[in-house]
């Protein structure tokens, strides 16, 4: 599955397979990359990207959020806006295609550059989008991607795949390095195999069809 699964997300970095609902992938990743305090830009045009912002708040972090009328994105002038004005982000989380207004982040692309240039992570909610438009992780500069099984990859629900940059894996590295210093226990990024050994098997062949055919598309 991983090995197919990184076809699908045009990426050489490591995929994980939860056992989770969609915003479960989306929790894993504010968790891993999140902490108390932590500035984080969510353009924010739909209910997927509201939930988001307020994930990162639960996690302690301090959202930016840039919004814009129902119906549209945010155009990247105001992106960039909120990252010029703002000190130290940790962050740009941001939702490609928020299907509660129907409307795709078409501006993904440049904006995760200037994230980049700026030093923080970009973690983008691919779940109903992957497989269905372009997303080529790698190319784009993105370090986390979160898809859903059941939307546009046309497989049953009940896993979400989670790309994960090599970025992030040594900055969760870095952490537990520090927690272990000060005595605390505390895991890597963690995902659950547990309980989804059925729903990889049937998934498998999902995912190999939609390889061969994401071309197509």
């Amino acid at each position: 599955i991983e090995r197919m699964a990184k076809e699908v997300f045009k990426t050489k970095h490591p995929v994980f397979v939860l056992t989770a609902s969609g915003t479960g992938g989306v929790e894993a990743a504010v968790l891993n990359v999140v902490r108390p305090k932590d500035k984080v830009i969510v353009p924010m045009f739909g209910e997927f990207g509201m939930r988001m912002a307020k994930q990162v708040e639960r996690a302690g972090g301090e959202v930016i959020r840039v919004e814009s009328p129902l119906g549209t994105a945010p155009e990247i002038d105001r992106v960039k806006e909120a990252f010029e004005s703002t000190e130290d982000v940790k962050a740009l989380f941001v939702v490609y295609n928020d299907t509660s207004p129907g409307v795709t982040y078409r501006y993904l692309k440049d904006i995760s550059k200037v994230a980049k240039r700026y030093g923080a992570f970009v973690v983008v909610d691919a779940i109903s989008i992957l497989g269905g438009d372009d997303l080529p992780q790698d190319e784009w500069e993105i370090d986390i991607v979160i898809a859903g099984t059941q939307k546009c990859l046309a497989m049953p629900p009940g896993l979400v795949l989670v790309s994960v940059s090599r970025e992030v894996l040594d900055y969760v590295d870095f952490l537990l390095n520090k927690y272990k210093d000060k005595g605390i226990k505390a895991k890597g990024f963690k995902f659950d195999w547990e309980g989804g050994l059925s729903e990889m098997r049937d998934k498998f062949t999902s995912i190999e069809l939609q390889h061969q055919g994401l071309e197509w598309r």
